[in-house]
C-alpha cells in the first residue's frame, strides 16, 4: 500500500462518518426512535443478567 491509498482511506472513511453523523442530526425522529429501542434492549439485557446472576431474586418477583 501506498501513502496515497492510505491517505484515500482515512479520507473516505472521515468523508463517510461526517455524512453519517450530519444525517443523523438532521433527523433528530430517527436518533430518538434509535435512542429508545437501545434504552429498551439495554434494559431487557440488564433484567436478564439479573436473572442469571440472581436466580433467587427472579423468582421471587413471580410470586
Amino acid at each position: 500500500m501506498t501513502i496515497k491509498t492510505i491517505f484515500l482511506l482515512i479520507y473516505s472513511y472521515h468523508f463517510f462518518s461526517f455524512i453519517f453523523i450530519s444525517s443523523l442530526a438532521l433527523s433528530p425522529v430517527i436518533l430518538k426512535k434509535l435512542t429508545v429501542i437501545f434504552m429498551i434492549n439495554f434494559s431487557k439485557l440488564r433484567s436478564l443478567q439479573g436473572e442469571i446472576l440472581n436466580p433467587d431474586s427472579a423468582l421471587k418477583k413471580n410470586d
